[in-house]
């Protein structure tokens, strides 16, 4: 029994310690189809927010997505089948909005110049609802300080 467990332990170390399947530029290629590429492959979502320390959780979805939640700090994010991506996070018992994890999804899931427009925004989000637009996305910001914060990220048609 104690071999089986460590068997299945050693599996699922493995697995994820395994190399994710990323888009590598060819210095011979085409640098206007690797732009194709990127514009029509949408982020790998369930590896990004796994890697953060997600857990896949069958709560929190009104309409047809898949929710992930971080325990600490805590955060609730929703992959839509649409394509539509919202996080939340909550402030811990002292008041104060941990934006590490989050900073770090969003970088890895949509690039440095949606969380710099975040970043950007974020004084401003907590007393009115933020939208602008990066790349192909649309984003949307909203919170309350030192309670919450929203953000919602809606590929362009």
């Amino acid at each position: 029994m104690k071999k089986m467990i460590l068997i299945s332990f050693l599996i699922v170390l493995l697995s994820a310690c395994s190399p994710s399947q990323t888009l590598v530029a060819n210095p011979t290629s085409d640098p206007s189809a690797l732009d194709t590429l990127a514009l029509t492959e949408p982020p790998a979502f369930t590896e990004i927010l796994t890697a953060n320390g997600f857990h896949q959780t069958r709560n929190y979805c009104t309409s047809v997505c898949t929710s992930y939640e971080l325990y600490d700090p805590q955060m609730v994010a929703k992959v839509y089948d649409s394509g539509v991506f919202s996080i939340q996070t909550v402030a811990g018992s002292s008041g104060v909005l941990d934006l590490q994890a989050l900073n770090l999804v969003l970088t890895q899931a949509f690039g440095q110049d949606l969380t710099d427009w975040v970043t950007e925004n974020l004084k401003a989000s907590l007393r009115k609802e933020q939208t602008g637009s990066v790349g192909n996305y649309s984003i949307t910001m909203s919170g309350k300080a030192n309670e919450r914060l929203m953000i919602t990220v809606t590929p362009k048609q």
